[in-house]
């Protein structure tokens, strides 16, 4: 039986689809070495964040398996230990397995003890640290292995470095790297842009659980002095004026910041001779809007916070290309180790998309995505005494994107439909509290049954 290939999966925090130079009618941001990569890759054009936020999705990331599944519907929920994951999957395979960087599944505080580690072997991280100028990880003990001031992303991919260089040879490999930035930053020592936050229901929701207005988007010079004057800067065809504007240098600095990083490690791969052998990956837990649709950060249907960044090369075996597939965080668990040749995990909510990646036959692939949101914080479901069935739920296709979203706790629903072939910046969507379109309302309610949630009961 031949060895399984390696794994490096790489994934960002908070970048969206669009913020690298190699998407066609994407932002100016500079990302030479991902550029690079995805000419050797297959780069999916519609690669979607099931759950535009944090903690949910990486869940659904780890798992591929649907909110309803794991009980993580929003951020500081914790996966139950025991849960399996993708690090199971391949340490059960044989594979020496590692994480390094941001985790935020956990429940408690930054530090998570080994039964919520997933089975990685290999553990230096914090569970959520998103001030980037303080290095702060944990290990085996509850006090951290590291504590010191210092940019994030250099201290991780050294460590990454050092885990290929030190692995055990015998065996093949499987890292995963996250990476803070370009998310905004919190910490002492920055100055804040204005209030770039407007009062839609959302942002309302994220100031009733004390979320900061205060949005900071930082880098280091470095990054920060390849951008200039944010004047110059364009914009989406979907942000009003110069709205948010103060956030756009350091939000392309961090993206760049991380192409650096990313760099490196396909450096270190060509190394160690490893680059023909690993399947690697790069991705993103979720977008920004960074002032789309007049909103910051994520957590809503639009692309710019769904969207996110799928290139997967492996030297060989998947030529590279690009494809119109529908990819989900769902999909990640099921195609992995379809592709790696090894026993998938059970009771998974995604599809395995290997063929599609290896063929580019979309014969049998998805024609839709589901996409969802429950809360922003934990304590925003606990005031609901247990309501899941809030937020917003959404049916994606290649050429719509049909919504439907409560009003507020326990109100009426609002359907919306955006025609995405017509109406790509999703400025002029149809908005009704009736159905607009039966069809994809019936295929999103089949969905939602098919994943136990009680969303479903919502839309008839």
């Amino acid at each position: 039986m031949p060895r399984p290939p390696n794994l490096l999966f790489v994934f960002s925090d908070q970048q969206r689809r669009h913020a690298l130079g190699c998407t066609p009618g994407g932002d100016p941001v500079l990302t030479p070495r991902l550029d690079h990569f995805a000419t050797e890759s297959v780069v999916v054009d519609h690669g979607l964040a099931c759950a535009p936020i944090c903690t949910p999705n990486r869940g659904i990331l780890l798992t591929g398996r649907y909110p309803t599944r794991t009980g993580v519907y929003a951020n500081d929920q914790g996966l139950a230990a025991g849960t399996p994951t993708l690090g199971d999957l391949f340490r059960n395979a044989g594979h020496h397995t590692g994480y390094i960087g941001k985790w935020h599944i956990h429940a408690g505080e930054r530090f998570v003890p080994r039964p919520f580690r997933a089975g990685f072997d290999f553990w230096h991280a914090t569970n959520c640290n998103h001030d980037t100028f303080t290095r702060r990880y944990w290990e085996e003990s509850a006090t951290p292995a590291v504590d010191e001031p210092g940019w994030q992303p250099p201290h991780e991919t050294d460590l990454a470095l050092r885990f290929l260089q030190t692995r055990p040879r015998e065996r093949p490999f499987a890292l995963f790297v996250s990476y803070t930035p370009p998310h905004n930053t919190h910490g002492p020592g920055f100055t804040p842009h204005r209030d770039v936050m407007l009062p839609p229901d959302l942002d309302a929701e994220m100031r009733a659980v004390g979320y900061t207005t205060e949005m900071q988007y930082h880098a280091p010079a470095e990054f920060l002095s390849r951008y200039g004057d944010v004047s110059r800067l364009p914009r989406r065809a979907n942000v009003t004026g110069d709205y948010g504007h103060e956030a756009v240098p350091g939000y392309y600095a961090g993206c760049t910041a991380i192409d650096h990083e990313f760099g490196r490690l396909l450096d270190g791969l060509e190394a160690e001779g490893l680059a023909s052998d690993t399947l690697a990956v790069f991705t993103s837990d979720h977008g920004e809007l960074l002032g789309s649709h007049g909103r910051m950060q994520k957590s809503t249907w639009h692309e710019e916070s769904v969207g996110v960044p799928v290139l997967v090369r492996w030297p060989g075996k998947l030529s590279p290309h690009h494809t119109p597939l529908l990819f989900s965080s769902l999909d990640w668990a099921p195609t992995l180790a379809a592709l790696a040749g090894i026993a998938p995990l059970a009771a998974t909510d995604g599809t395995d998309l290997s063929e599609a990646l290896r063929t580019g036959d979309l014969a049998d692939a998805p024609c839709e995505a589901l996409l969802c949101y429950f809360a922003m914080r934990d304590t925003q479901l606990a005031a609901r005494q247990g309501d899941t069935a809030c937020g917003w739920r959404a049916l994606r296709t290649h050429d719509a994107c049909y919504v439907v979203r409560r009003e507020g706790d326990g109100g009426g629903l609002v359907h919306l439909r955006y025609d995405l072939d017509a109406d790509p910046f999703q400025l002029r969507p149809s908005v009704s509290e009736n159905p607009l379109d039966s069809d994809l309302l019936a295929r999103l309610r089949a969905r939602l049954l098919s994943v136990a949630d009680p969303f479903a009961r919502l839309l008839g």
